[in-house]
């Protein structure tokens, strides 16, 4: 319960902030962005076993996949924001993605109990998704929209990720928006998360 209150506070600080700088702001990197491109479907077991679907949430108004290394102090950091952000916007699917060789499903249980969180998971064992969002590194955070199932957002989920202080909070005003039904300006932020080796795979 104490989790839970204290990433609901930090998540109601963090709206309070955002509804001030509404739209979005226009911190964008200088690199190829992933904002606009299409995700395509996979299905992943999280820690408990369950399997999840991402096609298989289209009745969701947004979904959000933050990548997650155990024990990372930014990635931990990261699921406690989502959970606050859980108790802002209830309708939104909120996963964690786990990308990292050698992770296994009871070191993604363990992490998920140490952090008290039951945000699912995702054991993307054969990089199958993280090749398919380009992921990079951890606390990389990614908002998909079912409509067209493109990335409307690439970037850090708290400010201690990114490395412009300037883009903060931006995550949330792209689940302002996208929640809401709203135009949302496509962002490709810089994030400072520890670097996750990605095979070339086949």
């Amino acid at each position: 319960m104490k989790f839970a209150r204290t990433a609901i506070a930090a998540a109601t600080l963090v709206f309070t902030a955002a509804v001030a700088c509404l739209p979005l702001q226009a911190a964008m990197a200088d690199t190829t962005p992933k904002a606009s491109a299409k995700v395509e479907n996979f299905t992943l077991t999280d820690q408990a076993g369950a399997k999840h679907e991402l096609y298989g949430l289209s009745e969701a108004p947004a979904i959000v996949i933050v990548t997650q290394v155990n024990g990372d102090p930014l990635s931990r950091e990261a699921i406690t924001a989502m959970e606050g952000f859980k108790a802002i916007f209830s309708k939104a699917e909120y996963f964690v993605l786990n990308s990292t060789p050698g992770a296994t499903p009871a070191s993604l249980a363990e992490e998920a109990k140490s952090l008290g969180t039951t945000i699912p998971i995702l054991h993307d064992s054969q990089q199958t998704v993280a090749r398919n969002l380009g992921v990079t590194q951890a606390a990389e955070a990614f908002i998909i929209n079912p409509i067209g199932w493109k990335i409307v957002y690439h970037g850090p989920v708290t400010a201690s990720a990114a490395e412009d202080p300037s883009a903060s909070y931006l995550l949330f005003n792209a689940l302002v928006h996208v929640v809401g039904h709203r135009v949302v300006e496509e962002s490709d932020v810089a994030v400072k998360g520890a670097p996750i080796k990605i095979s070339a795979g086949g």
